[in-house]
């Protein structure tokens, strides 16, 4: 009975070994990149490659470091099956748009470029301390402060947009993610605004411009009302 005793809790240890190796196993990081000034350095990390076999699944994941400090650590980026296309080939191309915003995308210059923009607006007391944007291209912005707003340029999307964000508070508090198609079939003949709104308890995706679609929603049947006014 004892011999059963410790086989069991050698077996129950072991298992909590590997659960515990698994949750907190760190892959290695295949590219870091510091802001202008150093403040802040984004590690990527996980596997950026598509996989080469069906029913496998890979992800890219991320940690900030401010100041040398570890401040975020194993965050989710993007996700990519046998069918989709890896991250180095989605955002092949990096820059900083500034000493707190990283852009990755097929053409950054071009998007810096571009007439559509994307406002952004933190309507809460608090910092956000990343907000992870994607528009074609992915957008990483770090400690946004509180009541503030500012505009992004971003690359034109035809025929169909898709805007998607989520992020983190500096609390801790997780900005949970909300996407929104805009199917505006190249009809509208002026840059395309877009609007990010971060309240205390949701993010809003807007258009001054036309109306959008979520999963509850489709082209023909949209279900967000285009924007009063989008600031800035």
């Amino acid at each position: 009975m004892r011999k059963r005793t410790k086989f069991g809790i050698l077996t129950a240890t072991l298992i909590f070994g590997i659960i515990a190796y698994a949750v907190l196993a760190q892959s290695p990081v295949w590219l870091s990149i510091s802001s202008p000034n150093k403040t802040y350095t984004v590690e990527l990390t996980g596997n950026k490659a598509r996989p080469r076999s069906p029913f496998i699944e890979h992800e890219t994941r991320f940690n900030l470091l401010k100041n040398g400090q570890v401040i975020i650590r194993n965050a989710y980026v993007d996700s990519y099956d046998w069918f989709d296309s890896g991250f180095e080939d989605s955002y092949p191309e990096h820059t900083w748009v500034n000493e707190s915003a990283l852009r990755f995308g097929l053409n950054v210059a071009e998007s810096e470029r571009g007439h559509d923009s994307l406002a952004i607006s933190n309507n809460t007391g608090k910092t956000i301390k990343y907000l992870k944007i994607t528009a074609r291209d992915m957008v990483f912005v770090f400690d946004i402060p509180p009541n503030t707003n500012f505009k992004l340029s971003v690359p034109h999307q035809r025929w169909l947009s898709w805007i998607a964000c989520e992020g983190e508070f500096v609390d801790g508090q997780p900005i949970l993610w909300n996407g929104v198609n805009f199917f505006h079939g190249n009809t509208i003949r002026e840059p395309l605004r877009y609007c990010v709104s971060i309240n205390d308890k949701a993010l809003k995706i807007e258009s001054p411009q036309m109306d959008g679609f979520d999963g509850s929603g489709t082209g023909d049947n949209p279900n967000i009302p285009r924007a009063v006014n989008c600031n800035p």
